[in-house]
């Protein structure tokens, strides 16, 4: 039997907290998601996919993609690389407590902000942002013009995503 993204469903939905399908991204691209999926890198195994899955589902779930935010982090790439590394490990620390598998993704020391406004100041500051400690998170694809990151930003340009929605794209830092 074929193990398939799609068997993530189920926890990407639990932890979006709304139904999300999950399917591979088109090959070489890392993963992302719309607002409606998640796309995980089609060459990856199960437990990468499973941890591209859970940033995804995690920065959805939070409100960390809502179109207000991402709208202040376009043409921002030092900024969003900053926003996506506090707010990616905000919201993994909050799901740690749900979720064991959350735990493994982050160190276990607190997180440095408390909310996605409070991360989206301190990404804007002159504050220090280190992204978290070891490799970045697999499955997030790279943007133009920006560093690489374990959090991916939305790509609110693409022209397939129209509406709403289309504002909360996530494709990766690169």
């Amino acid at each position: 039997m074929t193990e398939t993204p799609d068997r993530l469903r189920f926890i990407a939905s639990y932890v979006a907290g709304r139904a999300l399908d999950v399917s591979q991204a088109p090959a070489g691209e890392a993963a992302y998601t719309n607002g409606r999926a998640v796309f995980v890198s089609a060459e990856a195994g199960l437990a990468t996919q499973r941890r591209e899955m859970l940033v995804q589902s995690a920065l959805l779930g939070a409100g960390s993609l809502d179109p207000r935010l991402v709208k202040a982090l376009r043409a921002r790439p030092t900024v969003a690389r900053r926003y996506l590394a506090l707010e990616g490990d905000r919201v993994l620390a909050e799901l740690a407590t749900r979720l064991p598998l959350a735990a493994t993704l982050r160190p276990a020391v607190p997180p440095r902000t408390a909310s996605a406004d409070e991360s989206l100041r301190a990404a804007r500051s002159r504050a220090d942002v280190v992204g978290p400690p070891g490799a970045p998170v697999p499955g997030s694809r790279p943007v133009v013009g920006v560093a690489t990151s374990p959090f991916r930003l939305p790509l609110p340009l693409r022209r397939s995503m129209v509406g709403p929605a289309s504002q909360i794209g996530v494709p990766p830092i690169a």
